[in-house]
C-alpha cells in the first residue's frame, strides 16, 4: 500500500463528513479509539499535547472539539483543579460527557465560539480541525479569541500514517481507502499550516509524534478495525472478512498500526 503524503482531500464536505461519523455514531466512539490509541500505544499523545502546552494554573485553555473531554482530564490533573479550562464541542453527546466528569463544557460549533475576544491563553484542537467545513472561518474565529501571544496547538494524522492499517483493510475488502476517510491526512502539516500567516498566527514548530500501537490478540485488532470510519465508510465490509486475512496468514498477531501524527504549534501576533 503507498504512503498518502499529504494525501488530503480539498474537495469533500468536511462538515457532512463529520455529521455522518460524530453525531450519527457518537463521541463515545472516537474518544474509545483515542482511549485505545493511548492504553495499547507505545507512546502517549495526551502527556505529550500536556507536555507541550506547558499548563499554568489562572489561565483559560479551551479545547475545540473536546469530545468527552480526555485532554481535558489530562490538563486538570496536571493543573489540579478545572476552573479555567472550557471544552467546546458540536455533539450535545460528548458536552454531557464532558459535565459529567466535572469539566465545563459548551455545546457551539468550533468556527463559532461564544467567548469574548482577547480572553483566552491557549487553545487546543485535537482530531478535529479536519471537520470543521472552512479552515479560514475557524483560524480567524481562533485568532479572535487568544491574547496576544496566546498558543495555539493542533494536532492530526499525518500524510503517511495507518499504512499497515489501510494495507489490512484492502487484503479484507478489496476496497482502498475513500476520499472522506483519507481527507484528513497531511492536513495539519499542509493546508493548516500554510495558513497561518494570513489569520495573524506565528507557526513555532511543526513536530512529527509517531506511535506504535500494538494488539496482542486477533480480537482486539478487529475489534479497533471495526470501530473506525474506514470499516463504517466501506461497503459490505465484515468482521469475517478480516478473520480471513489472520487464517490466510496474510496479518500476524501481534499486529502494529504505526500512528502519525503532526503537532503544530503556533503563538497569535499582535493585531
Amino acid at each position: 500500500m503507498p504512503k498518502h503524503s499529504n494525501a488530503y482531500v480539498s474537495s469533500i464536505d468536511r462538515g457532512a463528513v463529520a455529521r455522518e461519523l460524530y453525531l450519527k455514531r457518537g463521541a463515545s466512539e472516537a474518544s474509545a479509539r483515542c482511549e485505545w490509541n493511548t492504553r495499547l500505544g507505545r507512546r502517549d499523545l495526551g502527556a505529550e499535547i500536556v507536555r507541550r502546552l506547558l499548563p499554568a494554573a489562572g489561565e483559560v485553555i479551551v479545547d475545540v472539539g473536546c469530545g468527552t473531554g480526555q485532554h481535558l482530564r489530562e490538563i486538570a490533573a496536571v493543573l489540579g483543579n478545572a476552573h479555567s479550562l472550557i471544552g467546546i464541542d458540536f455533539s450535545a453527546d460528548a458536552i454531557r460527557a464532558v459535565r459529567r466528569s466535572g469539566l465545563p463544557g459548551i455545546l457551539a460549533s468550533g468556527d463559532r465560539l461564544p467567548l469574548r475576544s482577547a480572553s483566552v491563553d491557549a487553545l487546543i484542537c485535537n482530531y478535529a480541525i479536519y471537520y470543521l467545513s472552512d479552515l479560514g472561518s475557524a483560524l480567524s474565529e481562533w485568532a479572535r479569541v487568544l491574547r496576544t501571544n496566546g498558543r495555539l496547538l493542533i494536532t492530526g494524522p499525518a500524510g503517511d500514517t495507518n499504512a499497515e492499517l489501510y494495507a489490512f483493510h484492502e487484503r479484507a475488502t478489496r476496497q482502498r481507502p475513500s476520499d472522506a476517510d483519507r481527507m484528513a491526512l497531511g492536513f495539519v502539516e499542509g493546508p493548516v499550516a500554510a495558513s497561518l500567516a494570513r489569520f495573524g498566527f506565528r507557526k513555532t514548530a511543526l513536530i512529527p509524534f509517531e506511535n506504535q500501537i500494538v494488539f496482542t490478540t486477533e480480537e482486539s485488532f478487529l475489534d479497533y478495525w471495526t470501530a473506525t470510519s474506514l470499516y463504517v465508510r466501506t461497503p459490505g465490509a465484515t468482521r469475517q472478512q478480516g478473520r480471513k486475512v489472520f487464517e490466510r496468514d496474510e496479518a500476524q498477531v501481534p499486529t502494529v498500526i504505526t500512528k502519525r501524527t503532526t503537532i503544530l504549534e503556533a503563538r497569535r501576533q499582535a493585531a
